[in-house]
């Protein structure tokens, strides 16, 4: 890639640790994906000479770990008895920190995303997901030869209804469903 070569090896090891990171799809298919992006992310990083240091991967394994309540030396334990070496979540760290510090530094001026504006979402989110109601309703009117204007002249008027209440006494009194 770009004059860098992906091995099997490395396509391996990243598909094991998506398993480990139980990612959906093909796991090899993702693996050889990950790891050109990974290819191209790298280079554009290598423009800018931007590099991971030992501590700054320290506090990301940490992180990492810490998501699924392990301390780094049991992750690693975990993923070692799996066949994945440490190099391989050591590479995927690396490259996924500086790329999300690359991209918050190079758009940090152009987005703002406050505090404020994230309360706000996920105050919208949870009243808009627990505000939600579905209502089914279903009005079917019979086609009687030679009473095909009233018919339709009804079904005008049901379609004007803006209330449940009084589309769901119209479907009792004319559909054919609740009789």
């Amino acid at each position: 890639m770009n004059d860098r070569a992906i091995t099997q090896y490395e396509v391996n090891q990243r598909a094991l640790l998506l398993q480990f990171f139980n990612t959906p799809g093909d796991a090899q298919q993702n693996a050889r994906e990950s790891l050109i992006d990974d290819a191209l992310r790298q280079e554009e990083l290598a423009r800018y000479t931007i590099a991971l240091t030992d501590e700054q991967y320290d506090m990301a394994l940490a992180e990492f770990a810490g998501r699924a309540n392990l301390t780094p030396a049991q992750l690693l334990a975990n993923m070692g008895q799996l066949g994945i070496d440490g190099a391989a979540l050591r590479d995927y760290l690396r490259v996924s920190v500086l790329w999300r510090d690359y991209v918050r530094a190079r758009f940090n001026s152009t987005i703002t995303v406050t505090e404020a504006d994230i309360d706000a979402y996920i105050a919208r989110a949870a009243t808009a997901s627990q505000g939600m109601e579905i209502l089914l309703s279903e009005l079917i009117m019979p086609l009687v030869p030679g009473q095909e204007q009233q018919i339709q002249q009804l079904a005008q008027q049901f379609s004007q209804l803006t209330s449940t209440a009084a589309f769901s006494d119209a479907a009792r009194e004319y559909s054919v469903t609740i009789r």
